[in-house]
């Protein structure tokens, strides 16, 4: 090549994993074990397919290994199976959450849940107390709200739109007048 860089060449070919035998994969390296459940298998066969899985991975693979493994068969099988199917035939699988990758992923949704949930609560608390200064202002200013009032305030859930009533409070000379130009 000019200037003295080297090349390489790659080749490849297209597997297309539902039409491989599964003994292909049963029988091939610890590695290709995770692929199995997607060869060209029923789903009547998954049971033995797992049990056989199972039976390789005791013999021949580390805890830890084996842990990897049958983390990366449950990601993978999701791709073509139902959950529950695959919580089902999974279930006696005590290494897969040992496995420092499925422990990262709840690790991760763990996470992601709080702070969702504390993103959630913080809005839902800034609505309520937006909802509640409407009615203690409106209050102040047009007698206490009725249940109609309550409950259109209570169908609100823009922080926005409860902001814009609040400016409005100066305004409007009533209830009717402030919700219904709201």
């Amino acid at each position: 090549m000019p200037g003295g860089a080297g090349s390489l060449a790659f080749h490849y070919q297209v597997v297309r994993l539902w039409e491989t035998p599964v003994e292909t994969l049963l029988a091939g390296g610890l590695a290709t074990l995770p692929l199995a459940p997607l060869a060209a298998v029923s789903e009547g066969s998954l049971p033995e397919v797992v049990r056989r899985m199972e039976s390789r991975l005791l013999s021949e693979a580390s805890v830890s290994q084996a842990g990897d493994l049958w983390t990366a068969t449950y990601l993978l099988m999701g791709l073509r199976y139902a959950r529950s199917l695959t919580e089902q035939l999974l279930q006696g699988v005590r290494n897969m959450k040992e496995s420092v990758t499925y422990q990262a992923i709840l690790q991760e949704g763990k996470e992601k849940g709080k702070a969702e949930g504390i993103s959630e609560g913080l809005e839902e608390g800034l609505l309520t107390e937006a909802r509640n200064l409407v009615l203690r202002l409106g209050g102040k200013r047009y007698g206490a709200a009725d249940a109609r009032v309550v409950s259109l305030l209570l169908g609100i859930d823009s922080l926005e739109q409860l902001e814009q009533l609040a400016e409005r409070l100066l305004e409007a000379e009533s209830w009717q007048e402030l919700l219904n130009n709201g």
